[in-house]
């Protein structure tokens, strides 16, 4: 036989969310059944034993004041940590049925002094906070019998055994109560944990659709042949550099290089080569730079990465690491006029941001290096004057 497939998904996170509407609704209703106690204990003082009264106003007032606190507790556990959820559950349960065990046993034991129009007064305070309690318990069926069976159950039990015809008549009422009370009680059940299971779906879907778009944002700003930034990644990374470095008056430098007779190379291995050509260069860029630096793919076969932080010759040491990690590759070129290896050519340019300047500032300076690279005959780097500068000084 097929094990029987559950209705509600996330059984786990499901049951949690019962256990915490229990508790939430018992925070607001146990106090609120105290004082219900306390007035029928006021409204019928005189016609009761005082043994009687305040032996139950004394429970009540304990069991009421316990289940208060652990709600309390509970919650605070519940919301942080999913162990124990069976045992608040339990606790929970019992805790429903002894409420119900003292106002069901204290209508059999109150009523024998009280008349007619004070029995009934007692029948329906009772009927009306069990009418209460499927409001505050409606995520589980258990929890609101245990209250339910004795509060509503000895009383009517009680009176049917009553040979006064009054009394016979609150029994009828009180046992179509019971009836009325169970069918209303599963449809607001059913209908309260299908809302539940739909809250709990919702949030699973955006979670989800959180998950998606921080990966779709991930995948927007990263190459998805390198695995490294792209463009759109690094323009916003620039962006922010700059201001850092201009507001700390710190130099920044941009190193453009571009690998030497790519477009041969393609047409020499075929793309998928020039692709696995591509991810090996900048798996030796990644390599060679620090863990602050930032290398992206600036387009085709153009690879940028942006320094900060470092020496006026951080550029330059930077560079000849990268020659010399892409010469220990060895990643062989069949058409190459200056090598039988890949080789790149690239610009290099630092600048302390001014006031007047921008990136494309940085950039383009750097982007002409590149060219002077390309024009001196390849596989080198090219630095600006303001490095010299900076030697100099």
């Amino acid at each position: 036989m097929k094990a029987r497939k559950s209705v509600y998904p996330h059984q786990e996170s499901f049951f949690k969310e019962k256990v915490r509407s229990l508790y939430a609704g018992a925070s607001r209703s146990v106090p609120i059944n105290f004082l219900l106690a306390l007035l029928i204990y006021i409204l019928l003082l005189r016609h009761i034993p005082v043994l009687i009264t305040w032996s139950w106003l004394g429970l009540m007032a304990s069991l009421s004041l316990v289940r208060t606190l652990h709600a309390r507790k509970a919650l605070q556990i519940i919301d942080t940590s999913n162990q124990q959820l069976n045992r608040h559950y339990y606790i929970y349960i019992a805790g429903t049925f002894l409420t119900g065990l003292l106002w069901g046993g204290g209508f059999v034991l109150m009523t024998p002094f009280l008349n007619t129009a004070e029995i009934s007064l007692l029948l329906l305070t009772v009927a009306g906070i069990c009418s209460g309690a499927s409001g505050s318990m409606p995520t589980s069926r258990p929890a609101f019998l245990a209250y339910f069976a004795p509060a509503m159950l000895l009383p009517a039990v009680w009176l049917a055994l009553s040979s006064d015809a009054e009394q016979m008549k609150m029994a009828i009422l009180a046992f179509a109560f019971i009836a009325a009370m169970l069918s209303v009680y599963s449809s607001t059940r059913k209908v309260t944990l299908r809302a539940i299971s739909l809250q709990l779906e919702k949030e699973d879907l955006m979670g989800d659709l959180e998950s998606m778009n921080q990966q779709l944002e991930i995948t927007s700003l990263t190459d998805a042949l390198t695995g490294i930034a792209n463009r759109r990644n690094f323009d916003m990374i620039l962006g922010a550099k700059w201001e850092f470095c201009k507001h700390k008056k710190q130099p920044i430098t941009l190193i453009l290089l571009d690998i030497d007779y790519f477009k041969r190379y393609n047409d020499s291995c075929g793309h998928a080569a020039g692709d696995n050509c591509l991810t090996e260069v900048a798996e030796v860029l990644t390599r060679q730079a620090r863990g602050s630096d930032i290398v992206a793919r600036y387009g085709g076969e153009e690879f940028a990465i942006l320094l900060t932080g470092s020496e006026w010759n951080g550029g330059q040491l930077l560079a000849e690491r990268l020659r010399q990690g892409l010469l220990d590759s060895a990643i062989a070129h069949p058409d190459s006029d200056i090598s039988d290896y890949v080789t790149f050519s690239a610009g290099i340019e630092t600048i302390f941001p001014e006031k007047d300047q921008t990136p494309d500032t940085l950039v383009k300076n750097a982007d002409k290096l590149l060219y002077q690279a390309k024009h001196r005959g390849r596989d080198q780097s090219v630095f600006s004057e303001n490095v010299q500068l900076f030697t100099k000084a």
